[in-house]
């Protein structure tokens, strides 16, 4: 396929991506895809990238940690780095994204291997976001909550530097900050942080299931057991009206939910209800 043939399908996967038509996205990538494999690797490349991160904005978060994988080995066979380390983002995103509690050491590794060719500049900074993203989920897997302080940190202010609505971008930054403190042993701090998301209504429905679960562990933590069955109705309503996107999270957080409510809580039957949610997920 030539240069600018591929550039017009590209775009047009982009509008159909800003206009929310994920289906056609997907049409158009397959297509795409079948004419450039195996003829020009940068291309293909490329697609299954793209096509990785529709199937990701879909929920469809095996196909694209499969897509990603793909995508690392065969930027490994042709020695592209630059590719090998965009698929890498997207495995370990894909294996977090999932909550399989997969270490990603070993992927990180070889990315801040990588990342000494690639500084920061305009065409890699959306790399570095991610990395720095990556960076405080393998610190909070390890438990190293001082070094997620800073990569968290790191991710926000990187973040901030894209030429994109920040929504998305403060509510992950707050979210984490709470959920570190809360492991440090201060839920109000964690509470009041949560309070902020509320007050600045920055969690989209995506997001929503574990803001409003980590309110009834920060209420919990501080034994305001009220407060926290209060929360808990609105966990319920946020687990209930989740969009596919974010079946995984319904699945982690349904089920931290259900924890809660059947040990300190003490409430059976919201328990159940809440394994429920789990199960349909």
């Amino acid at each position: 396929m030539d240069q600018a043939e591929y550039e017009a399908i590209t775009a047009e996967v982009l509008a159909s991506a800003e206009a929310g038509d994920l289906t056609t996205c997907e049409r158009l990538l397959i297509g795409q895809l079948a004419r450039v494999r195996g003829d020009d690797t940068e291309q293909e490349l490329r697609t299954l990238s793209n096509l990785a991160a529709i199937y990701g904005r879909a929920g469809r978060r095996v196909e694209s940690l499969v897509l990603a994988e793909r995508g690392v080995a065969l930027a490994r066979a042709a020695g592209n780095t630059y590719r090998e380390a965009r698929g890498l983002t997207g495995v370990c995103n894909g294996r977090h994204g999932l909550r399989i509690g997969a270490d990603l050491g070993a992927e990180l590794t070889r990315l801040r291997e990588l990342m000494i060719e690639f500084p920061v500049r305009d065409n890699t900074l959306l790399l570095h976001v991610e990395v720095a993203f990556l960076e405080f989920v393998h610190a909070m897997q390890s438990g190293t909550l001082e070094a997620a302080r800073i990569y968290i940190e790191h991710f926000h202010d990187l973040a901030r530097r894209l030429d994109r609505d920040h929504a998305l971008t403060d509510c992950v930054h707050i979210a984490g900050l709470a959920e570190i403190e809360l492991l440090e042993g201060d839920p109000s701090k964690a509470r009041d942080l949560l309070d902020e998301l509320r007050q600045r209504n920055i969690a989209a429905p995506f997001h929503l299931p574990e803001v409003t679960v980590r309110r009834v562990d920060a209420s919990v933590a501080a034994g305001a057991l009220e407060d926290a069955r209060r929360e808990a109705d609105a966990a319920f309503e946020a687990l209930e009206g989740a969009p596919p996107i974010a079946r995984a999270e319904c699945i982690h957080f349904g089920g931290r939910l259900a924890d809660v409510l059947a040990g300190p809580l003490d409430d059976v039957d919201a328990a159940r209800r809440a394994y429920d949610l789990v199960a349909a997920a």
